[in-house]
Parts: C-alpha cells; structure tokens; sequence
C-alpha cells in the first residue's frame, strides 16, 4: 500500500533495502522483512551484508532522478535489545494471555492526541 502511494507522489522512485549484520547471520534479518511489506519489496531482492560483528543496520533507499533519500536506522550496542526486552515486560503485566510483538506495546504511544486530531 505505501508503495503505491509513493508511487503516484513519485512515479520514478526506485526502493531498495539493505540490511547489515554480523558475518555469522545468514538469513534476511526479520526487521528487513517487516520492512519490506508495506514498501511490496520481495525478500530475494533485499541487499545483505555480513561482516565482523557488525550489530544491526536497516536503511531504506528512495532512488528519485536527481537525488537520493535514505533513511538509516544503526544499533551500536546490543543493550538496546535488553532494554526492549524490558520494556515489553513492564508493559506485558495489564495484558491477556496470548501472543504480542514490539508493534503491539508500542502502537498506543504513537496514536494522536486528541487534542491535535484534525
């Protein structure tokens, strides 16, 4: 869906994701996937790179005739992950049993204020 939107602002926009990780990951990162959905990019077509211990980088490409957007997320140190792990937990507690995932937990905190609704 976002990417016929993308589309029709900018027809001619190439899209390409590359994800880097340490050399010992072999498979297209789950974070690269879930990237990939919105923006119709297949998983074959996502570029990988694996070297040294390299700990995470996703950036999307958005190739338009004459200038090039990226948008580049890095983690530098595994404690990020902890930290996400314990901020799922504080916030598991009010939750029913079944199965949830980091869009979940976060979703509520990115919802408009109703105050700033149009």
């Amino acid at each position: 869906m976002l990417r016929k939107y993308l589309k029709k602002i900018a027809p001619y926009t190439d899209i390409e994701i590359l994800e880097e990780h340490f050399k010992s990951k072999t498979e297209v990162s789950g974070t690269a996937k879930k990237i990939a959905q919105p923006l119709e990019i297949s998983e074959e077509s996502i570029k990988m790179i694996r070297a040294g211990g390299i700990i995470g980088v996703h950036e999307i490409l958005f190739g338009f005739p004459y200038q090039t957007v990226r948008l580049k997320h890095e983690s530098i140190s595994r404690e990020a992950f902890g930290n996400g792990v314990l901020f799922a937990a504080k916030h598991m507690h009010d939750k029913s049993n079944g199965r949830y995932n980091m869009e979940d937990l976060l979703l509520p905190y990115f919802q408009l204020h109703p105050g700033l609704a149009e």
